[in-house]
């Protein structure tokens, strides 16, 4: 339902969030024991390397009043 309620801009940002979300679960163990070699999987370099943003953008306080071109452009900042 997405595809039709949202821009293109809008859309391929949060198909981004989700596959560096993707990737960086697959291997979060490795992530997490320091048993990671960066450089051997781009996807999962670039997930590491946006996570702050991404963790950020996701941690919003449910309590906080923000609106929604707000959010859309955090999610594209995430992305970039």
């Amino acid at each position: 339902m997405m595809d039709g309620v949202v821009s293109k801009e809008h859309l391929l940002a949060a198909r981004k969030v989700r596959s560096l979300l993707g990737a960086y679960e697959a291997k979060r163990d490795l992530v997490m024991l320091g048993a990671y070699a960066k450089g051997t999987d781009k996807e999962l370099d670039e997930a590491i390397a946006k996570m702050p943003k991404i963790e950020q953008l996701l941690r919003q306080n449910p309590k906080d009043r923000v609106a929604f071109s707000d959010t859309v452009a955090l999610l594209q900042a995430a992305c970039k």
